[in-house]
């Protein structure tokens, strides 16, 4: 069922692929060690109409973004958009679309603070849009996404293995091993 023919649009539950796990967990702690900052990049994948209603993003690749980050902020530059496609193109990923954006919160637990939800209503015009923010040293994440008109909550995410990844179409994740989370 194409995404475009469901009655919500807003994502019931996430498939997240091993390999996009451990991108995001490693330009986290990378940039923590470099620079003692949050960090974030851009999530991109394939987007799939649930039968029971509601979409389910299925993310395939996190690309680094280029961010202006301090210890407690992360806002992703405009540039990440057009670096994500490049390091895509590089991989033979031609097809993906950008499902949304993931930062740290380094040490201070999983969460949307007041920033992080003026953000995710900044892409008010695409219902589908996730914000998915992880703390590795607390093995933590949650994606959050629009769950109404006026409402943000935390969506269930599972892991997106080869045999799923296979069934749905999407690019296999390229590593399988299990991530940092």
């Amino acid at each position: 069922m194409a995404a475009d023919d469901v009655a919500s649009p807003f994502p019931i539950a996430v498939l997240l692929s091993p390999e996009a796990q451990d991108a995001m967990c490693r330009y986290a702690v990378e940039a923590y060690q470099r620079r003692g900052t949050e960090w974030g990049g851009l999530l991109w994948g394939q987007l799939f109409a649930h039968p029971r209603g509601g979409v389910v993003p299925a993310i395939v690749y996190a690309t680094n973004g280029a961010c202006d980050a301090t210890p407690t902020r992360c806002d992703i530059l405009p540039q990440s958009w057009e670096l994500g496609r490049q390091e895509l193109a590089t991989r033979g990923q031609h097809h993906l679309i950008n499902l949304g954006d993931f930062h740290s919160h380094p040490k201070l637990g999983v969460f949307m603070s007041h920033d992080d939800i003026r953000s995710i209503w900044s892409y008010a015009d695409v219902p589908h849009w996730l914000s998915l923010v992880l703390d590795p040293w607390s093995e933590d994440f949650g994606t959050f996404a629009r769950c109404g008109a006026r409402e943000v909550c935390r969506v269930p995410t599972w892991g997106l293995d080869e045999g799923v990844a296979r069934a749905l179409g999407v690019p296999a994740p390229l590593m399988t091993a299990v991530g940092a989370f």
